[in-house]
């Protein structure tokens, strides 16, 4: 699953190459000044909004970009265990990164 690194500069989603294929999307950071808030969450797959835009939407694994009123997450969700939501500014790429906990 995705790897998720925090640092005091940026944020980076770290993806396997299986995950970048069905994700459509490459390992990829964003500045911490974009990040408006981060939870922990003990069901992540309840978190995740919208529809499948890029990448992969079975039932239970969401991998990639979907898209909802507010924006476009970037989901690395598998099942119905724990994960971490961040939330972004506006301005960002996505609206939020969620990563489900390996």
């Amino acid at each position: 699953m995705a790897k998720l690194v925090i640092t005091d500069d940026d944020v980076t989603v770290e993806l396997s190459t299986k995950e970048h294929l069905l994700s459509m999307h490459k390992t990829f950071s964003i500045p911490r000044s974009d990040v408006a808030n981060i939870a922990h969450v003990d069901d992540l797959l309840n978190e995740v909004k919208g529809l499948k835009v890029i990448g992969e939407g079975l039932p239970e694994t969401k991998l990639g970009t979907f898209g909802w009123t507010d924006g476009t997450d970037f989901c690395a969700v598998k099942g119905h265990g724990p994960g971490t939501v961040i939330t972004l500014v506006e301005a960002a790429q996505f609206r939020r990164i969620l990563v489900s906990d390996e």
